[in-house]
């Protein structure tokens, strides 16, 4: 947690301050920056893009039906009744 601290502020702050700061070695703080992600890292970084490009596609698609002139509710109720 504090090497993530670190890394978030490096570009605000110098680095063997927010070292000095938090009581770890910048060695340390290297090492772990170094070191490959975990496979669970990876994996949620992986679902984190997902939910960003849904979001992002629920936005466009918001914003689409609204410059058609239809309601959002009532873009989801013709959704809802529609089969696909």
């Amino acid at each position: 947690m504090r090497y993530a601290y670190i890394r978030a502020n490096s570009a605000t702050w110098p680095i063997r301050r927010l070292c000095d700061l938090l009581e770890v070695h910048p060695s340390g703080y290297y090492a772990w920056r170094k070191q490959p992600h975990s496979a669970r890292a990876n994996e949620n970084q992986h679902l984190t893009g997902l939910i960003k490009q849904f979001l992002l596609g629920h936005a466009k698609l918001e914003s689409t039906v609204r410059y058609l002139g239809i309601e959002v509710d009532d873009a989801l109720e013709l959704a809802e009744q529609t089969e696909v």
